[in-house]
């Protein structure tokens, strides 16, 4: 006897499966824990699935192929390590067509976005309740590498329920838990956005102050400058009202990114090294040539350094080039061209990769259907309310 589901149902359990292949990716510590064959699989499926639910081509899907084919022919042309690089140009584009299937998915039913949303929601209330209990954990019991991520080069502390780093601050010894992340710094950009974007778009006053708070414990458990900076300048961006306001946002931005960065260097933390990765990109890139400049060196080309290229500007330019570049920021304003989001993008790619990152194109395309939805639903009010 088959059990009948409704079809708000059955959007739940595919939103459900959407995040498993994401998980899976960067910027999770899973990655290295899942086959890759099987990871890119599922992924692969998963990308193909989501953009062909929907059976309707709008101008815009056809201006985004124009411009991820551009993408992906600039890609293989600078492909100089044979099937490796056709394999990594096919990753490239693999995570832009998620996000570009994730919207099609989304735009073709109203109520898919508050179901993804909500399950957005509930998992990062999980991965705070993980930092506390991972914290809670290590100075009980100690150190449990439940997934086998424990590493000599990295050292980090492992938990049941996530990795602490260790910070000695003089005499103090500091923790920072982040739950499964990479880093503090990717999880922290994701608190950040939560507080300032995605609350406001939760229903209900109660609901909004209850999932600020849980990311601003979150964002303090990381230690991360960076949630302080993204979360200071999100704020100060929500009140540009003109250019003069957006000058006065845009230098209060510039000095306080230098003021904690003293700060960082005190507190023995990532500066240095992120600084170091900004000197060897300025390097490599004035001793480029004209098309290298355009075009990039291709995405698995030897930089002839120790240390790769970490923020999503340094690395799109050295393997795209400009061109890239401008494509790939071309396909985001077809997606999203909010611009609370766009300026979000912009302070994630100085510190981190999004573009290669699966979760932040479902927050991506959350935001621009969340607040499409909103601004929908707010005319309509207007509309419906008498005129006095």
């Amino acid at each position: 006897m088959f059990i009948k589901i409704t079809g708000l149902q059955a959007d739940y359990l595919k939103t459900g499966m959407i995040f498993w292949p994401v998980l899976a990716y960067i910027p999770f510590f899973f990655t290295q824990w899942v086959n890759p064959a099987l990871r890119i699989g599922c992924f692969a499926t998963l990308s193909l699935y989501l953009f062909f639910s929907s059976k309707r081509y709008s101008k815009n899907d056809a201006y985004i192929f124009i411009l991820l084919l551009f993408l992906a022919t600039l890609l293989v042309l600078g492909n100089s390590s044979g099937l490796e690089g056709l394999m990594s140009v096919g990753n490239y584009c693999l995570t832009i067509l998620f996000g570009w299937g994730l919207y099609r998915h989304l735009t073709l039913r109203r109520a898919r976005t508050p179901v993804l949303l909500g399950l957005y929601v509930k998992f990062f209330y999980f991965v705070t309740i993980c930092s506390v209990l991972s914290m809670f954990y290590f100075f009980t019991l100690g150190e449990f590498d439940l997934f086998g991520f424990k590493s000599d080069v990295y050292q980090h502390l492992v938990t049941p329920f996530g990795i602490l780093f260790k910070r000695e601050v003089g005499p103090i010894t500091l923790y920072r838990s982040f739950f499964y992340f990479v880093e503090p710094v990717y999880v922290a950009i994701f608190y950040a956005a939560n507080i300032v974007i995605i609350a406001p778009l939760l229903k209900g006053k109660g609901e909004t102050v209850a999932f600020r708070n849980v990311n601003l414990l979150g964002g303090v458990l990381s230690l991360s400058m960076t949630f302080v900076v993204v979360l200071a300048v999100l704020y100060a961006l929500r009140k540009v009202t003109s250019l003069y306001t957006f000058i006065s946002v845009s230098f209060g931005a510039v000095i306080l990114t230098y003021a904690l960065a003293i700060i960082e260097v005190l507190l023995y933390s990532s500066f240095n090294d992120r600084a170091e990765r900004y000197f060897l990109f300025y390097t490599a890139m004035s001793e480029a040539d004209i098309m290298q400049t355009l075009f990039g060196h291709g995405v698995t080309y030897v930089t002839g350094f120790e240390k790769a290229f970490n923020s999503g500007f340094t690395l799109s330019i050295y393997e795209t080039g400009i061109i890239g570049l401008i494509l790939q920021l071309t396909i985001l304003c077809r997606i999203n061209s909010g611009f609370n989001s766009l300026m979000l993008f912009m302070l994630a790619a100085s510190v981190v990769d999004p573009i290669h990152m699966p979760l932040f194109w479902v927050l991506f395309v959350i935001i621009s259907h969340a607040e499409k939805n909103a601004a929908a639903d707010s005319k309509g009010a207007s509309v419906r309310s008498p005129v006095g």
